[in-house]
C-alpha cells in the first residue's frame, strides 16, 4: 500500500451505528492521493493474495469516496 502512497486513517476500533441498519464489525479507512492509486493498489500483484485471503475470512465491502478531507 505504501508503494501506492496509501495510509491508514482508521484501522479497527469501536464502531457504533447511530442511524440506519448497518452494524459494521470492523472498519478500515485508507487515504490515497486520488482514486487511480487506490485502484492500482487493489489490483496489484502484491495485494492479490492478501485480497483473496481477506474474502475467505470476512464479509467485505469496499467503496471509493472522492473528496474526503480530514
Amino acid at each position: 500500500m505504501e508503494k501506492h502512497k496509501g495510509s491508514f486513517l482508521v484501522r479497527g476500533g469501536h464502531a457504533e451505528t447511530l442511524d440506519g441498519e448497518w452494524e459494521p464489525g470492523r472498519m478500515v479507512v485508507i487515504e490515497f492521493e486520488s482514486i487511480e492509486p487506490e485502484k492500482s493498489w487493489v489490483n496489484s500483484s502484491e495485494y492479490a493474495e492478501p485480497r483473496r485471503n481477506k474474502h475467505l475470512v470476512a464479509k467485505v465491502r469496499t467503496i471509493v469516496v472522492e473528496g474526503f478531507k480530514c
